[in-house]
């Protein structure tokens, strides 16, 4: 008794359980670092799939903030024939916008083709060019900006955006320092009449017409095109 009075009591246990004892000590050893290693890396793995999530979450967050409406309005089709897309279209944020003037934005208007054969539906663009160092707002909506087509033997309009669009008469449109909008119109060669009239019958004979943009304090721009027989 008195040889063991100076053993640690550990080494007096694992003494006292023999080579069977030490054994399973051992193991249960093991069991415990295995777990407490495996918790280790497991809530490692987790804080970075966290990490990563965090991240990604941020990422869309912040495409899909830079991707506003004023990239993305469409026109459906009006009872006046016409379907418009523009390509940059301006949201509510817009309207703390300075107006675009005749100073800082030009008008241009282009027939996509210069002739249409009968199957072919005629596709104008209205485009504002902003050649400042500001961005500005302007209203390209079909009673604003008004596209006309005239026969070229006639002065008498055959159809008019303001006549009776089917959405909103106003769009307004974000034009960017130093870049372009514009705005695209689809004419299905149908007259129109003012107030929502009852246009005359028939679509638009073959012919040469004149194509023009009327919009307040800015120039007239025009175009003109064919609808040809074949």
């Amino acid at each position: 008794m008195a040889a063991l009075a100076g053993t640690p009591r550990s080494a007096r246990m694992a003494r006292g359980f023999g080579p069977t004892g030490r054994a399973l000590s051992a193991l249960v050893l093991i069991g415990v670092l295995g777990v407490t290693v495996w918790a280790i890396v497991t809530k490692n793995a987790n804080d970075d799939r966290g990490t990563a999530l965090g991240k990604a979450r941020s990422t869309t967050s912040a495409a899909q903030g830079s991707s506003s409406p004023e990239t993305s309005r469409t026109n459906s089709k009006g009872h006046d024939g016409v379907s418009g897309s523009p390509k940059a279209a301006a949201s509510g944020a817009a309207s703390m916008l300075p107006n675009c003037t005749r100073t800082t934005v030009q008008l241009a208007l282009r027939s996509v083709h210069n002739s249409y054969s009968p199957d072919q539906t005629p596709t104008f663009e209205l485009t504002a060019k902003n050649s400042s160092n500001g961005d500005c707002k302007i209203d390209l909506g079909p009673k604003n900006a008004v596209l006309t087509v005239t026969p070229a033997d006639t002065d008498s309009t055959f159809w008019s955006s303001a006549d009776c669009p089917r959405r909103a008469g106003n769009l307004v449109f974000r034009v960017s320092a130093g870049e372009s909008i514009t705005y695209t119109v689809k004419w299905d060669r149908r007259p129109s009449a003012p107030y929502c009239g009852t246009p005359r019958l028939g679509s638009a004979k073959a012919g040469t017409y004149l194509l023009e943009a009327r919009a307040p304090g800015f120039a007239k721009p025009q175009a003109s095109f064919v609808l040809s027989t074949d």
